[in-house]
């Protein structure tokens, strides 16, 4: 009996040496193909590069690279530690890759003893990721950053092109000589990434509970319960994105709103023409990166052009609410565009009349005072707000007489605008050419 126990017990140890050696093996390939995979989702922008990979049984280092443009690079150690069914990596600054001036430099920026991320790669390449930041600050060219309670944890597969992603902020202060004080609480959010068609999918919600902002000689405001949500899909090669946002109360200067909500969509996008519109957009950012000189008239030409080219195959955009409560009452619209498909023989490369418009905006009795009020504070006007209404009420009855608004059963505000076949019509009327 003790004979078979030390056969099986030698067996199991040759097993788990076995599988130790493997994951050994497996870990190198991992991180080579993973750099190498970064590189192609991000393009010349960021580069990445496994400068070494010191290979042992139970345990392995692992440098790596990440330079972004002309910025100092960021040189990482990872300590691989190898399981049976997978490894432990963590990774650190390889603050001895530095010079003096540069580890300065980069530690002007990053915590560096405090930067640490733990990951788990299963033997297929599979991960998963934490890192926790209690403090960090940078206080650089008059830019001052406190960042507290910093949490992030992800998980990605073998080929990174899914994954999902969530992270939490307790709270962050950004102090500049232009913002006194700028502070975010609450600030969490969670994604789910899919890589098709060569464009980063997915759906997720960004939520933040509050906002301060105080400015010298200017009125502060306070937001409260922002959230963010957007989903965005790829069916039969066209793209679409959905965006909902919300908060709870927003307060400038003595005046306030709330409830205020903005749902869109943005459907039907042509694939290749969003790609090609998204490839100048990445090359834009890798030239800025890199300090290059870009001509900013060329660059706005090619923007111009990929995005007539998008317009060209049609999409459809619907703005399904946007609403707001004011002191005066509920301000809200609804509208639409559909462009259709252009590409077609003996039509002009934008035909007006292949676009159909329609829009909504409606104001309770007094909400077009409060919200002109309410605007007029957010851009920092020095006035009374007896005198800002005055204005607002001024200006609206211009607007009524003028055609541009019209007065409803209930004495609320309303305008109703239109364009079909090249022609636009306001609340009805003809909009003269």
């Amino acid at each position: 009996m003790k004979k078979i126990v030390i056969i099986v017990g030698a067996l199991l140890v040759a097993g788990l040496l076995g599988a130790t050696w493997y994951s050994s093996f497996q870990a190198e390939k991992i991180f080579a193909a993973q750099a190498e995979k970064t590189g192609e989702l991000y393009g010349p922008a960021v580069k990445v590069s496994l400068d070494d990979y010191t290979k042992g049984l139970l345990q392995s280092e692992a440098r790596t690279s990440v330079v972004l443009g002309k910025a100092v690079p960021l040189h990482l150690l990872h300590k691989v530690t190898h399981l049976p069914w997978g490894a432990k990596v963590v990774t650190t600054v390889n603050q001895e890759a530095y010079d003096e001036q540069g580890l300065a430099e980069i530690g002007a920026y990053l915590p560096l003893e405090q930067l640490q991320m733990v990951s788990h790669f299963g033997l297929t390449g599979n991960s998963d990721m934490r890192m926790n930041i209690p403090v960090m600050e940078t206080d650089r060219d008059g830019l001052r950053i406190r960042l507290q309670g910093l949490e992030m944890n992800g998980s990605l597969n073998a080929g990174m092109d899914d994954g999902d992603f969530d992270f939490k902020v307790a709270s962050m202060q950004v102090r500049t000589p232009e913002i006194q004080d700028l502070t975010f609480d609450g600030f969490h959010g969670f994604f789910n990434y899919r890589e098709q068609g060569g464009f980063p999918l997915g759906e997720g919600v960004l939520q933040l509970d509050k906002i301060l902002l105080n400015r010298e000689g200017v009125a502060g405001y306070e937001l409260n319960g922002l959230s963010y949500r957007f989903n965005s899909t790829l069916t039969d090669r066209t793209l679409n994105q959905y965006v909902d946002v919300a908060f709870a109360d927003l307060a400038v200067a003595g005046e306030a709103c709330s409830n205020g909500r903005l749902k869109f969509e943005i459907t039907g996008m042509d694939a290749d023409a969003a790609r090609a519109l998204q490839e100048v957009y990445g090359s834009m950012s890798a030239e800025a990166l890199a300090g290059s000189d870009v001509d900013p008239f060329l660059i706005q030409l090619q923007i111009m052009s990929k995005t007539v080219e998008l317009l060209q195959k049609g999409m459809h955009f619907k703005l399904e609410t946007l609403a707001l409560e004011t002191a005066g009452g509920n301000i809200h619209a609804q509208g639409f565009v559909d462009v259709e498909n252009m590409q077609q023989e003996n039509r002009p490369a934008f035909d007006v009349k292949g676009v159909r418009a329609g829009a909504t905006v409606y104001f309770d009795a007094d909400a077009f005072v409060s919200g002109y009020r309410l605007v007029s504070a957010m851009q920092g006007e020095q006035f009374s707000a007896e005198d800002l209404s005055s204005q607002a009420a001024s200006l609206a009855q211009s607007l009524v007489s003028e055609g541009i608004l019209v007065k409803t059963e209930n004495n609320g505000l309303e305008a109703e605008l239109s364009f079909a076949e090249g022609k636009a019509s306001l609340n009805g009327k003809p909009v003269s050419q």
